[in-house]
C-alpha cells in the first residue's frame, strides 16, 4: 500500500510513555503528542494527560491507544508541555500496523510551551532533538542559535544577579549552570559556570546571589541560562542589577532542558 493510500485510512497506535524516576512526583501540566512520517502523514493527540488518574507520575509507565492517519515508518515525534509543574519523560515507544516499532529516549525535563522532540526524517531540514517554538512571547524559550561571546568588551562593570530556585525543583542539582545577558547594542556578559554543588547552590527553594563583572551593558533586554547534566533544575526567577541598566526580572518557573540555551530575548532588534 502506497503512502498516499495510507493517508486516506485510519490506523490504531499504541503509545507507551515512561516517566523518569527523577521527574516531579506528579504533574498537572497539559501534554500533547505528535508523530509522523516523511510523506506528510501525521498523528496528533491534543491532550494525553489526566492528573486525576495519576498519569505521568514519577516512575510510571502509561499506555495510550490512539487512532489517526496511517503512517508509513515513523521518523519524527514531538511532545508539548504547557504548565508550571514540570515533567521529565524517560522514553516514548510507538507501535503501529505500517511502521516499525520506534523508541525515542528523552530523559530530560521538557521546556514549557514549545514542541520538543526528534526529527530523523531523511527529507527533513530539522535535526534530532529539534525544537519548534510556539507564539508565547512572555514565556522563556529555547534558542538554538544563541552562542555566548567568550571575548568580552574592554570596559568592566559590576552586576548583582539573584537567582531563585523553585520549591518544586529537584532537591539539589550537580548540573553545570551558565548565564548570559546583554543589550541590543552588542554588549554581553557571560559567566561560564555559576554552579557550586558543594555550597548547596540552586537547591530547592533557595535564593542565590552572584557578583559578576563584565562589559557595561545599557538596558538588558535578553537573558539565557544553560544547564548541562542529568539532575535537572527548575529556576523560579533571575533578577539582575547593574550600573547602566534598569533592574530586570525574568520569570522562568519551568524546568530547563538539557544542553541548550534557554531564556528570554525581548530586544527590539532581535
Amino acid at each position: 500500500m502506497s503512502p498516499k493510500q495510507l493517508a486516506a485510512r485510519s490506523c490504531p497506535y499504541t503509545v507507551v510513555i515512561k516517566t523518569s524516576c527523577s521527574s516531579p512526583s506528579y504533574t498537572r501540566d497539559k501534554i500533547s503528542l505528535a508523530f509522523g512520517d516523511s510523506y506528510g502523514n501525521e498523528v496528533y493527540a491534543k491532550r494525553i494527560d489526566d492528573p486525576s488518574s495519576g498519569t505521568f507520575g514519577r516512575c510510571s509507565t502509561d499506555t495510550f491507544k490512539i487512532n489517526g492517519p496511517c503512517v508509513y515508518n515513523i521518523c519524527y515525534q514531538y511532545l508539548l508541555r504547557v504548565g508550571s509543574d514540570g515533567w521529565k519523560p524517560q522514553s516514548v515507544k510507538i507501535y503501529g500496523p505500517y511502521t516499525k516499532t520506534v523508541n525515542f529516549d528523552y530523559n530530560t525535563f521538557l521546556p514549557n510551551g514549545v514542541w520538543y522532540g526528534f526529527n530523523l526524517c531523511p527529507k527533513a531540514s530539522l535535526s534530532a532533538s529539534s525544537i519548534i517554538s510556539l507564539p508565547l512571547p512572555t514565556q522563556p524559550r529555547l534558542s538554538s542559535s544563541f552562542l555566548p561571546r567568550t571575548v568580552q568588551a574592554a570596559r568592566s562593570c559590576a552586576y548583582t544577579v539573584i537567582i531563585k530556585t523553585s520549591c518544586s525543583s529537584t532537591a539539589y542539582t550537580r548540573d553545570k549552570i551558565s548565564l548570559a545577558f546583554g543589550d541590543s547594542y552588542g554588549k554581553e556578559v557571560y559567566a561560564e559556570r555559576i554552579d557550586n554543588p558543594s555550597s548547596r547552590t540552586f537547591e530547592r527553594c533557595s535564593t542565590d546571589t552572584f557578583k559578576i563583572n563584565g562589559p557595561c551593558v545599557y538596558d538588558i533586554c535578553y537573558q539565557y541560562l544553560l544547564r548541562v547534566g542529568s539532575d535537572g533544575w527548575k529556576p523560579q526567577s533571575v533578577k539582575i542589577y547593574g550600573p547602566f541598566t534598569k533592574t530586570v526580572n525574568f520569570d522562568y518557573n519551568t524546568f530547563l532542558p538539557n544542553a541548550v540555551w534557554y531564556g528570554f530575548n525581548l530586544c527590539r532588534k532581535s
